[in-house]
């Protein structure tokens, strides 16, 4: 089901791509991501960033012929973190926590953005949403209390009960690079969720995270 609706969604993307004679594109990089933790029980947890990569299909729809244009893209995100810290669960006492998880989100963003008209060399920045829904994911998790050991490993669930992940995550993503006159382009982006992936009652995760990126195509008409 999955891997049908990846196809769907490129072949509906290149479809409005052809219809409107823009050029698609296609970008690729390497991530750093970590969640942004607000929790009173999960307050010694620090996450720290991991290695992610993205790859996927972009274009450019100009508005008007003056620089301005309307950007989507549908890419794979692989989304990692690491953890280390202590978690104080009542009833239970302090839990040491070590280990990673991560998850691979099929990513929707759609930005506004800006590419100087003229220039071998033009800068280009842009700002929008995003509408990621998860595929799946994996945890690597050890707890200790005492001499007893815990673990959380294996796939990663989906759903809206307590243990498992929501699926869809909504946020704000920017970015900003240079265009080569070979059509190349390198960006930096980021992205900041707006909404909680988590089900536990006591806190709330949102994912983050900060990339660099090599491209090459869009632009179309420049």
């Amino acid at each position: 089901m999955r891997t049908y609706l990846l196809y769907f969604l490129l072949a509906c993307f290149l479809s409005v791509s052809a219809a409107a004679q823009i050029r698609p594109g296609i970008r690729a990089g390497g991530l750093l991501s970590a969640p942004n933790i607000k929790s009173d029980v999960l307050v010694g947890v620090k996450p720290k960033p991991a290695p992610g990569w993205t790859a996927g299909v972009f274009t450019q729809i100009p508005l008007g012929g003056n620089g301005w244009y309307v950007s989507p893209e549908l890419s794979l995100l692989y989304y990692a973190y690491d953890a280390d810290g202590t978690v104080n669960f009542p009833g239970v006492g302090t839990v040491a926590v070590t280990g990673n998880s991560n998850i691979t989100y099929l990513n929707l963003p759609v930005h506004l953005g800006y590419v100087q008209p003229e220039g071998t060399v033009r800068f280009f920045a842009e700002a929008g949403g995003y509408m990621a829904v998860g595929l799946s994911g994996e945890n690597n998790l050890k707890g200790m209390v005492g001499s007893q050991t815990f673990y959380n490993d294996g796939p990663i669930q989906f759903g809206r009960n307590n243990g498992e992940v929501r699926r869809t995550d909504l946020g704000a993503s920017i970015a900003a690079g240079i265009l080569l006159r070979n059509r190349f382009s390198i960006r930096i982006h980021a992205a900041n969720g707006f909404t909680t992936v988590s089900n536990e009652s006591f806190g709330s995760f949102r994912n983050r995270y900060i990339g660099l990126s090599l491209g090459f195509g869009g632009f179309s008409g420049e």
